[in-house]
């Protein structure tokens, strides 16, 4: 069964549908809420709505358009090629849908409209990062100077985007501003729920005086694989093998009350995973 499911994860049609869904509702939130009140949403696709404002006779989706084509031919030479089909299918689809989605949501309070566009924006770009593509513009660029230059893309992002907010606090009222802060705060957090429901798999680091005898029983009655990390107590100055391993939510209350039966004074440390890769997990097919 599990094969199956890795194999559909993997699908074209899978990935086509994540793509198409994703990309409908950011440009929905983006014509439907941000554009008709006069928000600045993050990334390229913000810059190009905010160059619309000040150009009204510029349409944002031939602006995304242009940009992404000079973009992705650079990513030609650096991007694996199956991510670069994906991500131009991606593109070519905002930009579309810039054009074809002009229904505007009656949402008057801007308050409400910067909470319920970020919600939107935040589950169009978290459904997005599920597939094997994106949508362009900025992420790309963040892959590229990664990829030549070891830049974080966090930090690409951080930085152009505080670019684009201090420009645009020059022709964009400060409560628009403002009400966009919100918009983007709303939709980072909407979008990392968004990365880790759709995967059940927990990450847990365990430190403990018996570390041999709960990775044995991990392994023995949970099935799941078990690596040790060594380390030593700051306190006690102690050595000690440290056991990680990743498992399934649905075993995550039987492995602690195993572990607490070996060690009442485990240290457990239980982490969300964006996804876990590899052994008994999920697998995917290297990009090509």
């Amino acid at each position: 069964m599990r094969s199956i499911l890795q194999k559909y994860n993997n699908s074209i049609a899978w990935n086509i549908f994540l793509l198409t869904t994703g990309c409908f509702l950011i440009v929905f939130s983006m014509n439907g809420l941000t554009v008709p009140h006069h928000f600045i949403p993050t990334g390229i696709s913000g810059a190009c709505v905010f160059i619309s404002y000040i150009v009204p006779s510029l349409s944002p989706s031939i602006l995304y358009g242009s940009i992404s084509i000079v973009l992705f031919a650079v990513g030609f030479f650096v991007l694996g090629r199956t991510f670069l089909l994906y991500s131009i299918y991606g593109s070519t689809l905002v930009t579309v849908f810039f054009e074809i989605i002009q229904y505007t949501i009656p949402i008057h309070d801007p308050l409400l409209a910067a909470i319920a566009s970020g919600i939107l924006l935040g589950l169009g770009f978290g459904i997005v990062l599920h597939s094997r593509g994106c949508d362009g513009g900025l992420t790309i660029i963040g892959i590229i100077l990664f990829e030549k230059l070891h830049i974080k893309i966090g930090k690409v992002f951080l930085i152009f985007n505080l670019i684009l907010f201090m420009i645009s606090a020059f022709f964009i009222p400060l409560d628009n501003i403002m009400y966009s802060l919100i918009m983007v705060y709303t939709s980072s957090t909407v979008m990392h729920s968004v990365q880790t429901m759709f995967n059940q798999n927990k990450f847990v680091l365990i430190v403990s005086s018996h570390s041999s005898e709960i990775a044995e029983m991990i392994m023995r009655k949970l099935g799941q694989g078990v690596t040790y990390l060594h380390g030593e107590g700051a306190f006690t100055q102690k050595q000690t093998k440290i056991v990680i391993t990743a498992v399934q939510s649905a075993l995550l209350k039987k492995m602690e009350t195993l572990v607490l039966n070996i060690d009442p004074q485990a240290f457990i440390v239980i982490e969300d995973t964006f996804d876990v890769i590899g052994a008994a997990f999920k697998r995917i097919e290297k990009y090509k």
